[in-house]
């Protein structure tokens, strides 16, 4: 593994993984990922990919976060970290000269799927994993509410996307059982351990989230991304009510696509849960296979 940093169009750096030791590779995978610390999690996942001939190339969506979390509320930084991606696919054509496809997971897919409206000339592929969807009004009022705590509270403290409803729910459940099952303890801390929800961010960079949310609802804009883009969809089929909302989410985008006459495919990965590529084998198969299809 070695680590690159790739300069940005206002003058950031954005900390780029790169796994490419790998005979004669047939394809790269860029992974955008929830975490900075995604290399003490997924070492043995990129080596088994390597395996398989894939170069792996990872950067994250908390990188290009924090380091415009000090900006004004009206900036640009949607479109700029979108365009952080595409230097870091400009980096892997100019580097490699392969097919290069795009993996995410969660609400990272929020950003691949932007970036895919962009730009997916740049790309021979698009992985969703446990994509998830909010619907117009939420993320309206959540975009309202993080403004007005940004301009009138003086305490800013970082917030987190679901983690006050998570621990909201497990009192809930506790406080009217006077239990709680230990799977659902187990659940529930499957869920404080997921890459994004445990991380905090600052208001400006929870705005970014939602407003590249708001980005991607507006129909005219889906039919930017190119026609015959392989898309697979990844989902869990667990029956934990989060995954049913992944599921919910990844069916919604299914039609969405398949309306269009888009090449996409959905699959299911038992045990997905919320932490990426907690199932690495299932998953591997699903990633592997679809490559080797399209590249």
């Amino acid at each position: 593994m070695k680590q690159i940093d790739i300069q940005t169009i206002d003058n950031h750096q954005i900390k780029t993984y790169v796994f490419d030791k790998v005979k004669k590779p047939i394809a790269v995978l860029h992974i955008i990922s929830n975490n900075l610390n995604i290399i003490d999690f997924y070492t043995g996942f990129f080596k088994l990919l390597n395996e398989h001939q894939i170069i792996v190339v990872c950067n994250s969506i908390q990188n290009s976060l924090s380091i415009r979390n000090q900006k004004k509320i009206l900036n640009h930084n949607v479109k700029i970290i979108i365009e952080d991606f595409k230097e870091v696919n400009y980096f892997i054509k100019k580097q490699y000269k392969l097919p290069i496809f795009m993996f995410s997971h969660s609400i990272t897919c929020v950003f691949s799927k932007a970036y895919a409206i962009k730009y997916s000339e740049t790309i021979n592929g698009l992985i969703l994993s446990n994509f998830i969807k909010l619907n117009k009004t939420v993320i309206f009022k959540e975009i309202i509410r993080l403004t007005f705590i940004k301009l009138f509270f003086k305490n800013k403290k970082p917030y987190s996307l679901y983690q006050d409803t998570y621990t909201q729910t497990f009192l809930q459940e506790f406080n009217k059982n006077n239990e709680f099952l230990s799977d659902n303890l187990n659940r529930y801390l499957d869920l404080l351990e997921d890459d994004f929800i445990s991380k905090k961010f600052e208001i400006i960079s929870l705005l970014d989230i939602y407003k590249t949310m708001y980005f991607n609802l507006k129909t005219k804009r889906f039919s930017f991304i190119r026609k015959n883009l392989p898309i697979l969809l990844i989902v869990n089929d667990n029956n934990f009510d989060e995954e049913k909302y992944y599921l919910k989410s990844s069916y919604k985008l299914l039609k969405q696509f398949l309306k269009k006459d888009y090449f996409i495919q959905l699959n299911y990965v038992n045990d997905l849960k919320n932490k990426m590529f907690s199932n690495a084998t299932q998953l591997e198969n699903q990633i592997v296979t679809f490559i080797n299809k399209h590249h």
